[in-house]
């Protein structure tokens, strides 16, 4: 695509290692670039800075440590174009970066890929389950007679491109005051309003994940920071027409897959400080919690991916010992 059909906006989120005025050296060269600088506020305050100065036809969200294929703009746009799509829809290809036992670097390459074919879909029923799969992965999703792959998340917003007008004319932004998960609740409003969506089946962006991530490390206010995600959430699912149940199921099971994951960066986490006695008693308060105990009791466990069997079942029975047993066995 010509760099004069391409707007290129960086944002500094606050840089403290000289990022910041490299960033403007490019944009002094290229026309096309433009630097927002502001104080760190987090993912979902600089893609919103860069929204509001956005001035294309669609606009895409690349994360800082990730990178893209020649082609990432320019095949979603003229499909964009040719379908009138709201919201255009591709894969991406996850590589994860580690040192093995011997020392040496590897990188494991996963393929993200949504559906076998591409479609185009202005079905309220299809949005609906898309919807579905953005709150849960393995919630069944289907689109323009297309069956979704299970577990290949549906929440990220770099393997899409959206119509600009579409996003102001729905008031659509990133929710600054949700510190986790604000991506999956843009997407999950912004499918929900979405009048008509397009799949492209290529693999256009390449997600990394390094041993240090930000997503794998201590997290002492997890619980908390989830349970304003899941307030939200269920505001917006209580607007919406649910007449099988389905978002609720998925509302329940995105709650279930969110515990264990506290059971990881926060309850059983190496860097807490809290004792074995304590760390117990804490995860059994939650469990007796709302949304946490609705999750436990309603869910069914049909909708679930296997460990999380095991954990509702846990959740079910109030059971932070076996919850413990769990994590301990998932990380031998």
């Amino acid at each position: 695509m010509p760099k004069d059909e391409l707007e290129v906006i960086f944002v500094d989120d606050g840089s403290k290692d000289g990022s910041g005025k490299l960033l403007d050296t490019h944009a002094a060269q290229y026309s096309h670039f433009k630097v927002i600088h502001q104080t760190n506020a987090g993912a979902a305050a600089a893609r919103n800075a860069g929204l509001k100065i956005a001035t294309g036809e669609y606009v895409a969200f690349v994360d800082p440590d990730d990178y893209i294929d020649e082609k990432y703009c320019q095949e979603p746009y003229e499909e964009g174009v040719r379908n009138g799509a709201d919201i255009v829809l591709f894969d991406a290809l996850k590589e994860t970066s580690f040192t093995d036992k011997y020392g040496k670097e590897e990188t494991k390459v996963i393929s993200l890929s949504h559906a076998e074919k591409s479609f185009v879909t202005t079905s309220s029923e299809d949005i609906l389950s898309m919807c579905c799969q953005i709150l849960y992965p393995y919630m069944k999703a289907t689109a323009g007679g297309e069956e979704f792959k299970a577990d290949v998340p549906l929440a990220a917003p770099w393997d899409k491109l959206y119509k600009r007008e579409f996003l102001i004319g729905n008031n659509l932004h990133f929710q600054e005051d949700l510190k986790v998960l604000d991506d999956m609740c843009f997407n999950y409003i912004a499918f929900s309003k979405a009048g008509k969506v397009s799949y492209i089946p290529k693999a256009l962006y390449h997600y990394q994940v390094w041993q240090t991530s930000i997503t794998n490390s201590y997290k002492k206010d997890r619980p908390l920071q989830d349970m304003k995600v899941f307030d939200f959430i269920k505001k917006n699912i209580e607007g919406q027409k649910d007449t099988d149940n389905r978002l609720r199921q998925a509302y329940y099971a995105r709650i279930i897959k969110s515990f264990a994951i506290c059971c990881r960066l926060y309850f059983f986490n190496i860097e807490n400080p809290g004792n074995n006695k304590e760390r117990l008693s804490e995860i059994k308060n939650y469990m007796s919690k709302e949304p946490y105990s609705s999750a436990f009791r309603n869910v069914r466990l049909g909708s679930l991916e296997w460990k999380l069997v095991i954990v509702a079942l846990a959740g079910k029975c109030k059971s932070a010992w076996i919850m413990r047993l769990l994590h301990m066995l998932q990380n031998r």
